[in-house]
C-alpha cells in the first residue's frame, strides 16, 4: 500500500482531511518490525500547525495516530534528530507503539484512533 492509498482508507475511516499538510505514512520496516518517520522540525514548531497525523501499514491494515503538536514540543530533546535535516526521528514498534529511538522513548498507542 502506498501513501495516496493509505490517506484515502484514513479518510474514509477516520474523517482525516486529506489536504492536511501534517500527514505522514509508513509502511512496516523491512529490516526490523517498526514505522519510521522523519516529520521536519519546522511543522513541530510551527504554531499553525496543531497536530501530526501519522498513518501506519501493516499487511494492509491502517492505523492513524493523532499527535499535538504541543507533545513533542513538551520534550523536543527527548527525541532524536536529525540535525543535518531538521527532522524529528521517530521509530515505532509495530506492536506497541514505543518510540525505539531518543531518550524519551515514549508510548504513542494513546493517540491511536479508534
Amino acid at each position: 500500500m502506498n501513501k495516496s492509498e493509505a490517506i484515502k482508507l484514513a479518510v474514509d475511516k477516520f474523517d482525516l482531511n486529506p489536504k492536511s499538510e501534517s500527514i505522514h505514512f509508513s509502511s512496516v520496516n523491512k529490516t526490523k518490525p517498526v514505522w519510521w518517520f522523519e516529520i521536519p522540525l519546522a511543522k513541530i514548531v510551527s504554531t499553525s500547525v496543531q497536530e501530526i497525523n501519522l498513518i501506519t501499514e501493516s499487511s494492509g491494515v491502517i492505523n492513524l495516530l493523532k499527535i499535538p503538536t504541543d507533545y513533542f514540543n513538551k520534550d523536543l530533546g527527548g527525541f532524536k534528530i536529525r540535525d543535518s535535516v531538521q527532522r524529528l526521528c521517530l521509530e515505532l514498534d509495530i506492536t506497541t507503539f514505543q518510540n525505539k529511538v531518543g531518550s524519551a522513548q515514549s508510548s504513542f498507542k494513546q493517540f491511536v484512533q479508534k
